[in-house]
């Protein structure tokens, strides 16, 4: 909110050039869609724990899926000088399944292996077919959790100490912590 605020300011005050406008009605504009999705994600969080979300499955490929929640992630891994390889079957994979959960999910799961891993790191993401089931994989080269947290990687807003530097925190509860 306080970069819309300033940026507001900035638009307020005259004699500004036509590029500077355009930056700050970018920035507002980024803010904004910051601010949308933190918003969507907390109307997400209350249907999750009134037992209210929809799945809208419908027929999908799941490398497109991959394809969609690798780029997305492709900036903070190459950010944070990380590789990232993907291995899928040979042979396309259908699904029905729901693309946004799907490829949110996904998203997830690579975004903390880049955001939890010392720079340089390797995450690998795989996918097979077993038996009419498809199990996706995704690794990373990072230190993992203590076998003890296992239980309540599950938990909402649950999040292991870490006594690295991670600034970009999550939305998770350190270990311990009660809500």
């Amino acid at each position: 909110m306080a970069a819309i605020r300033n940026a507001r300011r900035v638009l307020e005050q005259q004699g500004h050039d036509a590029a500077t406008r355009e930056w700050v009605r970018s920035l507002m504009d980024r803010q904004t869609q910051c601010i949308g999705r933190l918003v969507e994600d907390l109307l997400e969080v209350s249907r999750i724990e009134h037992g209210k979300i929809q799945l809208r499955k419908q027929p999908l490929d799941l490398a497109q899926t991959v394809a969609r929640a690798v780029e997305t992630v492709r900036a903070s891994v190459k950010e944070r000088g990380h590789q990232i390889d993907v291995t899928l079957p040979p042979e396309p994979v259908a699904l029905d399944a729901d693309p946004a959960r799907l490829e949110q999910v996904l998203t997830n799961l690579l975004n903390n292996a880049a955001k939890y891993m010392d720079p340089g790191g390797r995450i690998r993401m795989t996918a097979e077919v077993r038996g009419g089931d498809v199990v996706l994989r995704v690794q990373d080269s990072g230190i993992g959790i203590d076998p003890k947290m296992l239980p309540h990687v599950f938990d909402p807003f649950w999040r292991v100490e870490r006594t690295l530097d991670h600034s970009q925190g999550g939305m998770g509860y350190r270990a311990g912590a009660s809500s």
